[in-house]
């Protein structure tokens, strides 16, 4: 569910983070909705269980990344979050919320 609809074949939407230390390592991960959520590194990866994607990135220098998102024809629903390196907190690795993102509809 991008922006309150889903993303169909043909249409286009932005993924971004922001807050997120400057120049940090992060990991933007997909998976499959629905299955249960995989705890980690103090956080919880949701439905990481089914990760099917991992897709390395940098945040730039305001702390922010962002990568566009096209639709798709095929119905299916997968889960994408950000996961961030961050040594100004205990556990070190910040997660982002997780976002629905709702392909063929």
């Amino acid at each position: 569910l991008m922006c309150g609809q889903g993303l169909d074949a043909g249409d286009v939407s932005d993924y971004e983070l922001s807050g997120a230390p400057a120049a940090a390592m992060g990991v933007w991960a997909l998976s499959f909705a629905g299955s249960p959520d995989l705890p980690i590194v103090g956080g919880t990866l949701a439905s990481g269980t089914s990760l099917v994607l991992a897709v390395p990135f940098t945040t730039d220098g305001l702390g922010r990344f962002a990568m566009r998102l096209d639709g798709a024809a095929a119905v299916i629903d997968l889960v994408a979050q950000s996961v961030v390196i961050d040594p100004s907190i205990p556990t070190g690795v910040a997660f982002s919320n997780a976002l629905l993102l709702e392909l063929g509809r």
